[in-house]
């Protein structure tokens, strides 16, 4: 566990939120537990192996969502852990923004 916490480049911030997520035939509703800016912890009983594409629909400030491509990195019997892709690097950006503020308000 600590070696993946230290590849680890963004700062991950407790985030309970809602989340929808699906992979090539299924849609899932379920719950982030944390958030960065390079991905998330999805708390789910829907454990998808490693490598797993998935396109997210994070709520964001304001009411809206936000879509992002990722892939499952890691799962357990808690849930899964998905890393974003990169190729929208005004989106991860701005979500890298939310997660510094929070970790702002909450310190």
């Amino acid at each position: 566990m600590d070696d993946f916490r230290e590849k680890r480049k963004d700062v991950r911030q407790n985030y309970f939120s809602p989340v929808v997520y699906t992979t090539q035939d299924q849609e899932y509703r379920e719950y982030i537990l944390d958030i960065s800016g390079g991905g998330v912890f999805i708390k789910t009983r829907n454990i998808l192996p490693p490598d797993t594409e998935v396109n997210l629909f994070l709520p964001f400030p304001g009411g809206n969502y936000i879509s992002l491509l990722g892939v499952v990195v890691r799962s357990g019997e808690k849930g899964i852990a998905v890393q974003f892709h990169n190729e929208d690097l005004e989106l991860i950006h701005s979500l890298q923004s939310m997660v510094e503020s929070l970790h702002l308000l909450e310190g």
